[in-house]
């Protein structure tokens, strides 16, 4: 983020706060892939996520591909929709991570969106025994 890169996070009640489902219906989003685009030139798209552990040990996967035309298409078509699903994240003025929501009334989040106390403390777990590089 500090060198420009923008970052989603997919929301998981995006449906409910877009109102394409009754409000007491419960219909979350989940997703496990990755998508990244470079330069509008290339993309990557796949469940690897891009540590150590999981390009070692796990039996995830990616797909590269070199195409301008295609990274310049699906870039079009995440602007014109990937603020109503959603959150941008970026970095305050201390270095902090930032979720804002734009699909409707703006949203500002300063902890994960949707995470309970106690996935917080497990994400934080790492950092305190020094674990994060392994990670």
């Amino acid at each position: 983020l500090e060198t420009g890169v923008e970052l989603y996070e997919l929301r998981e009640d995006a449906l409910n706060a877009l109102g394409d489902i009754p409000a007491d219906q419960d219909l979350p989003i989940t997703l496990h892939t990755k998508m990244a685009i470079f330069d509008q030139d290339r993309v990557f798209v796949g469940s690897l996520n891009l540590d150590p552990r999981s390009v070692k040990t796990n039996s995830e996967i990616g797909l590269f591909i070199q195409s301008p035309a295609y990274a310049t298409a699906l870039l079009k078509r995440l602007e014109t929709s990937l603020t109503n699903y959603a959150y941008q994240v970026t970095l305050d003025d201390n270095g902090e991570f930032v979720w804002t929501w734009s699909g409707g009334p703006e949203e500002v989040a300063y902890k994960e969106p949707g995470a309970t106390g106690w996935q917080h403390f497990l994400a934080v777990l790492p950092q305190v025994f020094g674990l994060e590089g392994l990670l």
